[in-house]
Order: C-alpha cells, then structure tokens, then sequence
C-alpha cells in the first residue's frame, strides 16, 4: 500500500487526542493530597485516575510553528474504548470550516481521509498496516488513550515504579508502546511521558508534556499538553475548547462508510458545521 503523500499541516494531528483546557486567567491544578510511599498503594493510585472512562468527545485547538508564523486549526475527537478512535480536522473559513483531513479506527481496521486544496485521497485497510503506511498520523494509534489519560496502561496492569524512584513508572499502553512516566513526587501528577515502540524495524519515540490540569467530572484532564516527535522534528501544542466524559455519543459516528462531508461545512449551502455537544470550556489563545 503507497502512503499518502501529506503536508505538515496534517501531521499536527498528532496531538490531537491531548485534551488540554485554558482560561483567560490559568486557574491552579486541582489541590494534590499527599500520597504514600508504598509502591502498591502508588499504583493503585494511578490505577484510580486512569480507569472507568468509556468515552470522550471533544474540540481541540492545535497548534504548530509553520514557516512565517505560527499555523492552527481545529479537531472533533471523539472516542469509545470498544478499541473505537474518530479525529477529524477542520480549518474556520469564514462561516464554512475547511476539512484537512479524517482518522477512523475501528477495531482492526482504519480510514484516513485527507484534503489537499481540491484534492481529497482515501485510504483503508488493516491497523497492522497502519504504522508503516502513514508515518506522520502513526502517533494516533501508538500513544492513544495516554493523550488524555496520563498514567494509563492498555491491558489494565498496575504501573511499575522504578527502583528507587518513587516518582518515575512504567506502564505499556494498547498499541504495545512503553511509557516512560514522570511526576511530582509529593501528588503523583504527571508532568512527562517518554513513549517509544517499533515500525519498521525502527524505534519510533514521543514526549509529551502535561501541566495546567482541570477537573473534568471525576478526571484529572491536563489542560495543557506539549507532543515533540523527533522523527519528523515537530512539536505541537493542543487546547481543549469543549469536552464531555461518559456521555452517548453521536449516532453512526463510527460508522467507516459514513464520510465526514456530512457534518464538515464546506461550501455547499445546507450542509451543517462541526458539532461533538461539548461542554464548552472558557479559550483564549494558544501562547
């Protein structure tokens, strides 16, 4: 299968699963309570903030440097944790919204969707193809749920502390990369994630950075996350603008033949604009 050629543009979709939140003035992160040293009591912990979440819908703000000024756009995610994924990312122009590109993962297979000026070219075939045909949105599928869910652990095992470290563990996630997870040492929140897995015989590596986290129903969701791939040199920075945990999701949005032309507005008259029912959370800028 020939990859799709892709503009940098599209790749920034990489952090599109990090739900992060902002206001005009930054408010503090929910209070820390002191944990314990003990190793179990700590993972039973994580365990606790990174369990019981069956879906998520949300609106993203992302942002990269381009090569004269700063580039941003905005994507829908919505996700089930029946192994379902949907990004799809958009452009404001004007009082239409310009499609960039469509991601859908569902169970063992995937479709990707990308616009290029009038151009828009498709491609869909198994997960295990996934890696090694579409290099710049690869970070979707490797880092998952631990974009939104710092601490997490694909296959519902404790996380491992380091020796020694009582603020450094290990936890692997469901595309079988290993996570490398950092914190402050006195709460247990998570400021880092060093994340790394195979492709082509090729280690593949991304770290993300979490601060400024919000309190979204009983989840600790960092408002701001950071995701630099040294492969391709690019970072991205992410804001949630709206969010809702738990809640049914849209009718059909899983649905591989159900093309996102019907909910992006283009410039065809009737058609209507992104909607997810988010919860909308007060945004400014990304700085």
């Amino acid at each position: 299968m020939k990859p799709l050629p892709v503009i940098s543009l599209c790749m920034v979709g990489v952090g599109l699963l990090i739900f992060t939140a902002c206001s005009s003035v930054p408010s503090p992160s929910p209070s820390p309570r002191p944990v314990p040293r003990d190793r179990i009591a700590r993972a039973q912990i994580i365990q606790s903030r990174t369990t019981g979440l069956h879906t998520l819908t949300a609106v993203l703000a992302m942002a990269f440097p381009g090569e004269n000024q700063q580039r941003t756009f905005d994507m829908i995610v919505n996700y089930d944790a029946a192994e379902k994924m949907r990004f799809t990312a958009f452009k404001d122009v004007g009082l239409s919204a310009r499609p960039i590109f469509d991601l859908l993962f569902v169970g063992d297979r995937y479709r990707l969707e990308v616009h290029e000026g009038t151009e828009v070219r498709t491609e869909q075939g198994p997960v295990s193809q996934f890696l090694r045909d579409h290099p710049p949105f690869r970070a979707f599928l490797v880092i998952g749920e631990a974009f939104f869910l710092p601490g997490f652990d694909g296959f519902g095992n404790p996380p491992v502390f380091d020796d020694g470290t009582p603020s450094r563990f290990i936890t692997r996630l469901k595309s079988g990369a290993i996570a490398q997870w950092f914190t402050q040492a006195d709460s247990l929140e998570i400021t880092q994630a060093r994340i790394r897995t195979h492709a082509e015989q090729k280690t593949v590596s991304y770290t993300l950075q979490y601060s400024d986290y919000r309190q979204i129903d009983t989840y600790s969701i960092p408002g701001r996350v950071t995701l630099t791939d040294p492969q391709l040199g690019l970072t991205t920075r992410a804001l949630l603008k709206r969010v809702e945990i738990n809640v049914p999701l849209a009718p059909g949005v899983f649905d591989l033949s159900w093309l996102p032309k019907r909910w992006l507005l283009a410039s065809n008259v009737g058609q209507e604009a992104p909607r997810c029912g988010c919860r909308p959370l007060l945004v400014t800028r990304i700085v």
